[in-house]
């Protein structure tokens, strides 16, 4: 922060080798100009013309209301906002970090993507604090927090396997989620046609054969690298089945915490 303050935010990054965008916080920045691009009858999650980038915003429309409601578009309300979560962030990894002690999550806090998550202001991090403290909640909390996790970027739903002890809350959790994700499938489409796909920014199967075509000259559907890791699970699973070979952490042998964190992080 001290470095931001007396270098500035491109040279202070780029000390750690992190790819920059100005003004700060890039990534959200689509959702605090939606409200402009609104104002000028523009759906900011087709068309974003308030974005500096001219991105469209590719999260779902809660953070439309989200924005009115802390007037993001205010830059000092947006600043303070980006910021709190961010501190929360780094909050739960060093929270994990003691609980946990290693080097290994030292690391990780610090990796590159991490420091990316951080200087864009990504509401990733948003998500990954909210999962963190559903980890430390009772099984009914824990549900409402990665339902709201859920309506904020939608993948979380998949953290809902911590709750498989609890198999009523389970099952309505998928129930709602169900019925939410069938009456958004128009706004779903549009989200997942306005997630950017590079070889080096982003992830999963698309990224994989971007950045095979880049680097490889190889031509390959996306179906190639699902089919490949889906082929893996089946093998390692079929091999847990015959007791081929023996989990590092289960159940018995270790706290509800901790397995839930894993779980959540698998």
């Amino acid at each position: 922060m001290g470095s931001i303050l007396i270098f500035g935010w491109t040279d202070t990054w780029a000390t750690f080798l992190v790819p920059t965008m100005y003004p700060p916080f890039a990534d959200l920045r689509t959702v605090q100009d939606s409200i402009l691009s609104l104002s000028q009858g523009f759906d900011p999650q087709s068309i974003n013309p308030g974005d500096p980038w001219k991105r469209t915003m590719n999260y779902p429309s809660i953070w439309i209301s989200i924005a009115n409601l802390f007037s993001l578009n205010k830059e000092f309300n947006y600043l303070i906002f980006v910021c709190t979560y961010v501190l929360i962030y780094l909050g739960s990894c060093f929270s994990i970090l003691r609980q946990y002690p290693s080097l290994w999550v030292l690391i990780a806090i610090f990796s590159g993507s991490s420091l990316l998550g951080v200087e864009r202001g990504n509401n990733d991090l948003m998500v990954f604090s909210l999962l963190y403290f559903s980890s430390l909640t009772p099984a009914l909390l824990s549900g409402a927090i990665i339902i709201l996790a859920t309506t904020l970027k939608i993948y979380p739903i998949f953290s809902i396997v911590s709750l498989h002890a609890n198999k009523k809350i389970l099952l309505t959790i998928v129930a709602l989620v169900g019925i939410y994700f069938l009456t958004q499938i128009p706004e779903l489409h549009k989200i997942r046609s306005a997630t950017p796909i590079s070889a080096s920014l982003s992830y999963g199967a698309p990224s994989i054969v971007e950045a095979i075509q880049s680097k490889m000259k190889i031509s390959i559907t996306p179906w190639g690298p699902w089919a490949l890791s889906l082929g893996m699970v089946l093998f390692a699973i079929a091999l847990g089945a015959s007791n081929k070979i023996k989990p590092y952490i289960s159940c018995e042998t270790s706290s509800d915490g901790e397995f839930k964190l894993f779980m959540i992080g698998a």
